[in-house]
């Protein structure tokens, strides 16, 4: 009895201890509030890149940014704030109020995609109790001779771009 009795609670804290570990895992790669993938996948995705490149005609880098989450968090409260963020979450969620998506193949110019955006913006506004605003900076993976970027001048662009569109 002793004998089934120690192993039965040897398989427990086996299960248990990979039941976390798995939980672990998920939170390094996903975002806990949004469920949207995290910074790391991200990363991932960007160092893959290079290597499936000639796969692709072009491949569009999208950062963005909601402005004024700290006045919506002041005024009224964080709860609010997370109800922005969770609406706006439908990418990668790369830090605290910071959003980045990546664009295989766009069929759209980097105006019908900021368009769509705006739209979406629009009916989220139409509907909620908070205002959301979004500033977004595209860059192309190429530049306009097509030659490819590498991944810091990529994102650099894409981010440098998302802070002029907040200006």
């Amino acid at each position: 009895v002793m004998i089934i009795a120690d192993t039965v609670i040897s398989l427990v804290g086996k299960v248990r201890y990979r039941t976390e570990m798995q939980a672990y895992e998920r939170l390094m790669k996903e975002d806990w509030m949004t469920g949207m993938q995290s910074r790391e996948p991200f990363e991932n995705l960007l160092a893959e890149i290079p290597k499936t490149m000639n796969e692709h005609k072009d491949i569009l880098l999208v950062f963005m940014d909601i402005d004024y989450l700290r006045r919506i968090n002041n005024d009224f409260g964080r709860a609010a704030g997370d109800e922005v963020i969770v609406a706006a979450a439908r990418c990668y969620r790369t830090g605290g109020d910071e959003f980045a998506v990546v664009v295989f193949d766009p069929e759209e110019d980097r105006n019908a995609l900021s368009e769509k955006l705006d739209k979406e913006i629009r009916r989220y506004n139409r509907n909620s109790r908070y205002r959301m605003s979004i500033s977004r900076g595209f860059s192309s993976i190429r530049d306009d001779r097509g030659k490819l970027k590498t991944t810091g001048e990529w994102k650099y662009e894409a981010d440098t771009n998302m802070y002029q569109n907040k200006m």
